[in-house]
């Protein structure tokens, strides 16, 4: 008996090529945080496009909790954009203290991203505590609020 759409596991409702298409998940496909997604021109150094774009090529060869390490010439070329023009974004990044690239001696780069995570994490915090302020003071405002009557109010019937 087949699972209906409402049964299947939650994994299964969610494949990739079910989002896609078969063929094209077959060439493979890279997890990215929605967070990240939705908010990286939220950053208190905020990302360019162009930047939260290098940082999802970069993470295209992210595995695991180890640092990726592809090539500028191969990001660049996936990019459609020069190597020197990867570099800068690299360079940038660095800056803002969102990247840490290891350099290595006749290898590629490896590139650390804990500052990104760090930032993103502690944003992420921020947007709870003021969406939970500003529940608060909602929750406040819906109150009716009659002020307590005076003894003589009481005594003479309202």
């Amino acid at each position: 008996m087949a699972l209906t759409p409402e049964k299947k596991p939650v994994a299964a409702q969610r494949m990739v090529a079910d989002r896609w298409t078969l063929n094209l998940a077959s060439a493979g496909w890279t997890p990215i945080s929605d967070f990240f997604l939705e908010n990286y021109h939220r950053l208190p150094s905020p990302l360019k496009y162009s930047e939260a774009m290098f940082i999802i090529h970069v993470m295209q060869h992210k595995w695991d909790k180890a640092a990726p390490y592809p090539s500028f010439g191969l990001i660049a070329k996936r990019m459609g954009v020069s190597a020197e023009a990867v570099r800068l974004l690299a360079r940038s990044l660095d800056k803002k203290g969102y990247l840490y690239r290891q350099k290595r001696v006749a290898q590629t780069n490896k590139f650390y991203f804990d500052g990104l995570f760090a930032a993103l994490e502690k944003l992420k915090a921020d947007l709870a505590i003021e969406e939970m302020n500003a529940k608060r003071l909602q929750e406040l405002a819906d109150r009716s609020f009659t002020p307590p009557m005076r003894p003589e109010m009481v005594a003479a019937g309202g």
